[in-house]
């Protein structure tokens, strides 16, 4: 999956930080990029593939997904199971563009 990344931080315990509040560890402040859009896939009995699509932030966020392997159909749905797109037939490589609002959440089925 292609989207854009956000900036984020955390602290790490490093013996050369400044702890945060008296008598805690030293910690010093780590800068890192995530995914924007998060996703995670599962395999249904009957073979169809289900990957939930998340929008981590508070912004609007495109992305798009690209199929691993040829498809019979692909069906997108919205967060509240209403269909939003439908593709037939698509080959190994085909590129499923997804736009989600605000910490909004999509379903893609392949079978």
């Amino acid at each position: 999956m292609r989207c854009s990344d956000v900036a984020l931080w955390f602290y790490r315990r490093d013996p050369s930080g400044e702890p945060l509040r008296p008598g805690g560890p030293p910690l010093v402040r780590v800068d890192i990029s995530l995914p924007a859009v998060t996703a995670g896939s599962f395999e249904a009995a009957d073979g169809s593939i289900g990957t939930v699509i998340v929008n981590t932030t508070g912004e609007q966020q495109d992305a798009t997904v690209t199929l691993g392997r040829s498809v019979r159909s692909a069906v997108l749905y919205e967060a509240d199971r209403t269909e939003e797109r439908r593709w037939d037939a698509l080959g190994a490589g085909a590129d499923i563009p997804v736009s989600l609002e605000p910490y909004g959440t999509r379903m893609l089925v392949v079978r």
